[in-house]
């Protein structure tokens, strides 16, 4: 993904992708509060840059496909 430009950062894409699946795997309540911390926190702005860059990525895909002018 960091080829296509959609991932600026693979170690911080790497960890976001580790602590989601903490959250979503283990139940861990002592541990929630700072996982959702350090996705508020630490990665707020890798998130923001890829939505930005997949919003971007996919209408261009979508006018080079014809599907927008």
């Amino acid at each position: 993904m960091e080829k296509s430009g959609l991932v600026a950062n693979t170690p911080v894409w790497t960890n976001m992708r580790d602590v989601r699946n903490r959250i979503v795997h283990d139940y861990l309540p002592e541990q929630t509060k700072d996982m959702f911390d350090s996705v508020i926190g630490e990665f707020y702005d890798q998130l923001k840059f890829s939505v930005k860059d997949l919003n971007e990525y996919l209408a261009s895909i979508a006018r080079k496909s014809g599907f927008v002018d």
